[in-house]
């Protein structure tokens, strides 16, 4: 009896910590995207999913240093492999566009993975949105901030099957994408610079 009373007392404390460590995270990352973004995109960024709201703020003409650092997070409820893909292809991305990526750099781009969900209208879609924002310490003002939507439309498929894996990977291409071109428009300098 008292071997039961003990594998009971075990697995409810084993359930207990997993809760805590699942609530932990979830406030450790809304903490998070609090933090590095205004009130004002985070609303913007968490609403109106069904449409495409890719826009960008560029509020000063300052150069991109090419030696930034990369921080990238997802919101609860986004597949870690939707970030892994994420973080593959940003890495590539920004690194055949001569940038260095460098944990030290006073530069941030912060790229956080807002939702990524299925939309059935107008067609039916997995689709992935981003927010982003390019700082440095030494600034108030972001050089660039914004969000990103990635949308992979499957018409093919009949409601009661899953969109495949592979359609929030090309989702999260897109949006990837859609940050590169603007990137690819500003102004840059030397990565050597400290």
């Amino acid at each position: 009896m008292s071997s039961e009373r003990a594998k009971i007392i075990n697995s409810c404390s084993a359930s207990l910590v997993l809760l805590v460590l699942l609530l932990g995270g979830c406030t450790s990352q809304e903490r998070s995207l609090k933090k590095d973004f205004p009130p004002e995109l985070i609303s913007k960024a968490r609403s109106n999913f069904k449409i495409d709201i890719t826009d960008w703020d560029i509020p000063t003409d300052q150069p991109i240093v090419k030696r930034v650092h990369l921080v990238l997070q997802r919101e609860w409820g986004v597949n870690a492999a939707i970030q892994d893909y994420c973080e593959q292809k940003l890495v590539k991305n920004l690194n055949v566009r001569g940038f260095e990526l460098d944990p030290n750099a006073p530069t941030e781009l912060i790229v956080y993975i807002v939702k990524a969900s299925e939309i059935r209208k107008p067609v039916r879609s997995a689709k992935v949105r981003i927010a982003v924002k390019l700082c440095t310490n030494e600034s108030v003002e972001p050089i660039i901030m914004g969000i990103a939507d990635g949308i992979m439309a499957r018409p093919d498929l009949s409601s009661g099957v899953w969109i495949p894996r592979l359609s929030y990977f090309r989702a999260t291409q897109y949006a990837i994408s859609k940050l590169m071109h603007q990137l690819d428009n500003m102004p840059k300098t030397s990565s050597s610079q400290p």
